[in-house]
C-alpha cells in the first residue's frame, strides 16, 4: 500500500498506470504506518472497513480515530484526463447531401422594349388549287393605244391606306359546268359499297377465351343492304397471363371481296 501512494504522488505517467489498477481491484489492509492517502492532480481515494466509509476525496487519512481493523482502499481515476493530444488528420469529404426543394418562382419582370423587326421569311409552299369559279362574261376589248417610252423604274412607295370597297357588279352569265370531281361512288359501285358494309359486320363478330381456354374462333354472317351478305371468322390466342392476341376475316360469298383485321387484348 505504501508502494502505491508513492506512484500518485510522484509522475503524472504513474498516475495513468494507477487508474487501470485501481479501475480493476481495490486493496485491503490491516492498519498500518500509512495514515494518510492523497492524489496530486486528479483521482478519488476512499477507504472502508465494512462499518465506516471514508471519502471519496482528494486525500483520506486512515488514522483517524474510531477507523481501524482491516480496511479496503480504493482509487477512482475515472475523470482523470490525460493532455490532449495532437489534432488527428482530416477525415475523407462525406457525399453530397440529396438537392433541396426548389425555391418559389420569383415574380415576372417588367416586359422589355419591342425588338427590331425580323427579316421577312421565304414564301411558303404554295397551296392547292381551289375549285374552279363560275366562268363570267367576257367583256368588250377596248382598241389598244400606243406604246409611250418607257421611263425609268422608280422606288417602291409606300403602301396607302385601303380604299373603300366599290360597290358590287352585276352578276354575270353562268359559265360552262367542269368537269365532274372524282367521288367514292365513282370509284366503288353502290353494290360494292354495301359489301363492305356487310364485311365490316362479320368482322364485329365477339371473341373472347374463358378461364381456362388458351385458344378459340368465332364465326358469323354479316348482312348489307340490297341483299349483301359475307362470312367472317375471328380466332383468339392467349399469350401470356390476361394478355391475348387476335385476328379476324370476312369474304363475300362470291370471293371478290374479303376483309381482315388484328389487334390485342389486355385484362386486369
Amino acid at each position: 500500500m505504501a508502494t502505491i501512494t508513492r506512484m500518485v504522488r510522484t509522475a503524472e505517467g504513474q498516475v495513468r498506470y494507477l487508474a487501470l489498477a485501481a479501475i480493476l481491484f481495490s486493496t485491503s489492509a490491516m492498519a498500518d504506518n500509512i495514515g494518510t492517502w492523497s492524489a496530486t492532480g486528479c483521482g478519488l481515494w476512499s477507504a472502508s472497513n465494512g462499518a465506516t466509509t471514508l471519502g471519496p476525496a482528494s486525500s483520506i487519512n486512515t488514522s483517524t480515530p474510531g477507523f481501524g481493523g482491516s480496511y479496503g482502499v480504493n482509487l477512482d481515476l475515472t475523470n482523470c484526463k490525460g493532455a490532449t493530444g495532437p489534432a488527428g488528420p482530416t477525415g475523407p469529404a462525406g457525399p453530397s447531401g440529396p438537392t433541396g426543394p426548389s425555391g418559389p418562382t420569383g415574380a415576372t419582370g417588367a416586359t422589355g422594349p419591342q425588338g427590331p423587326q425580323g427579316i421577312p421569311g421565304t414564301n411558303g409552299v404554295a397551296g392547292p388549287q381551289g375549285p374552279q369559279g363560275a366562268t363570267g362574261a367576257t367583256g368588250a376589248q377596248g382598241p389598244q393605244g400606243n406604246q409611250g417610252v418607257q421611263g425609268p423604274k422608280g422606288n417602291t412607295g409606300a403602301q396607302g391606306p385601303q380604299g373603300l370597297q366599290g360597290l358590287q357588279g352585276p352578276q354575270g352569265p353562268q359559265g360552262p359546268q367542269g368537269p365532274p370531281s372524282p367521288t367514292v361512288l365513282n370509284v366503288v359501285t353502290t353494290q360494292q359499297f354495301y359489301a363492305g358494309l356487310a364485311l365490316n359486320q362479320a368482322l364485329a363478330m365477339p371473341a373472347w377465351l374463358e378461364k381456362y381456354e388458351n385458344f378459340s374462333v368465332s364465326g358469323g354472317l354479316g348482312f348489307g343492304p340490297n341483299g349483301t351478305a359475307a362470312l367472317g371468322l375471328t380466332g383468339i390466342m392467349r399469350i401470356h397471363g390476361s394478355v391475348s392476341g387476335f385476328g379476324g376475316v370476312a369474304f363475300t360469298p362470291d370471293g371478290h371481296m374479303w376483309g381482315g383485321r388484328v389487334g390485342a387484348r389486355v385484362g386486369w
